[in-house]
């Protein structure tokens, strides 16, 4: 009981601050009462690279339905939301037993700390945590409660979820987690999407029923090289970020199923991803990469690689092995020669004097022996 309080103090702290910095917050552009995944999928469409998380986001926010009035409670009629909610806007809509969405009304992120400080047992036991990122005083008030949700199962934290007034994503301004985040030892799938982190956060290596990870469209750069410790993911996305390199510890991923690391700045890949027994699907397109590693050809479990638009003038031969492989090659310059070198600079020659010979009457004949 002890600690219960002292939580609730702690984060009681945070409730003033968070209360002045979200008023005259404004309702969505989406339609009221669209489902919770509606915002992804026009994201998405204005990108093709994005569509192949699409399918996943959609899967993952099927977890998020749009939650019914008829949940609702006696707590909605006394814990006010507003602000940073709408004032029609009652506890009952946006929580149930399970599930809380904060993610359909922009700042909706500040109403955490409100409803931790009403009804922290209830909030322990939420298995489904949505939380948009386009406002940071409320994402970091929010930020505080995180690490007490020790129920959690599934976490989303994502950018791009309301637009502007010229009809513009807003950026998510997520930059990192909370270390205390690796409490939260149930936690199976988490989509950190859209936002602007620029490493990993170390606390996720530390989560051992991680299963699904998303950290699609930020502004990472390396990954950490002791990947390996997810030994539970069965699906990575890093699409859409600053990737050069991936660290050998990707091999130790041997529950690995799907890995997207598209749209990134690879040259290569380590021979260690020869080891990914378990994986299907591997998304490879919109990198630099000219060669694959021959220890691709152990993946007899892969069935789908996509590799277009990178540097690969043939096809790699240890693909030959995997005859029940699907393959999306296109825009490779595939067949055509390597690219010369540029030629070296034309040398500074030293000016010779010139010689004119117009306008004379000088003539010259040949003898005639």
């Amino acid at each position: 009981m002890e600690n219960n309080a002292s939580e609730n103090r702690n984060v009681s702290t945070a409730l003033p601050a968070c209360r002045e910095s979200v008023h005259a917050l404004r309702e969505p552009h989406h339609a009221p009462g669209a489902e919770a995944a509606e915002p992804e999928r026009e994201a998405y469409s204005a990108d093709p690279s994005d569509r192949s998380i699409s399918s996943l986001s959609s899967s993952f926010s099927s977890m998020f339905q749009p939650l019914s009035s008829s949940s609702s409670s006696s707590r909605g009629s006394v814990l006010s939301l507003s602000p940073p909610l709408p004032p029609s806007v009652e506890l009952s809509a946006i929580m149930t037993d399970t599930r809380l969405t904060l993610d359909v009304y922009l700042g909706g992120a500040a109403a955490l700390p409100l409803v931790w400080g009403y009804d922290p047992d209830h909030l322990r036991g939420i298995k489904y945590l949505r939380l948009g990122s386009e406002d940071k005083p409320g994402l970091d008030a929010a930020m505080d409660v995180l690490p007490h949700m020790t129920g959690l199962h599934s976490l989303a934290i994502r950018g791009h979820r309301f637009y502007d007034s010229r009809g513009d994503p807003l950026p998510g301004l997520l930059t990192s987690l909370p270390d205390s985040t690796s409490n939260l030892s149930h936690l199976k799938h988490v989509d950190l999407s859209f936002n602007q982190l620029t490493f990993m956060p170390s606390c996720l290596l530390q989560l051992p029923a991680l299963s699904l990870l998303l950290l699609c469209h930020n502004h990472i750069s390396a990954l950490p090289p002791d990947l390996g410790q997810l030994s539970s993911l069965t699906y990575l996305s890093l699409m859409g970020n600053k990737l050069v390199s991936v660290p050998p510890s990707v091999g130790q991923l041997k529950a690995l199923q799907r890995l997207d690391v598209s749209n990134n700045a690879l040259q290569e890949l380590p021979d260690e991803i020869g080891f990914l027994g378990e994986l299907v699907m591997l998304e490879l397109s919109r990198n630099k990469l000219k060669w694959l590693p021959e220890s691709m050809g152990s993946l007899v479990s892969l069935r789908e690689l996509v590799i277009y638009s990178n540097e690969f003038r043939v096809i790699p031969k240890c693909l030959n092995e995997l005859p029940l492989l699907k393959m999306d090659i296109r825009d490779n310059p595939l067949g055509k020669p390597p690219t010369p070198p540029p030629l070296p600079p034309v040398p500074d020659y030293p000016e010779f004097p010139k010689l004119h010979l117009r306008s004379n009457k000088h003539r010259y004949s040949s003898a005639v022996s």
